[in-house]
């Protein structure tokens, strides 16, 4: 995971996440799709 990357890349991987997700959020299955994309951008 991103845990070792440098804490600005988390935190903008967290916030593009968060970003994504909100209007998966209203969707059915919104909270796994809200973490798929966190650890989508934890991946970039």
């Amino acid at each position: 995971m991103a845990i070792k990357e440098e804490p600005d890349v988390i935190v903008a991987s967290l916030l593009i996440g968060v970003d994504r997700t909100g209007e998966a959020a209203r969707q059915p299955g919104g909270v796994r799709g809200f973490l798929k994309s966190i650890f989508e951008g934890a991946e970039r």
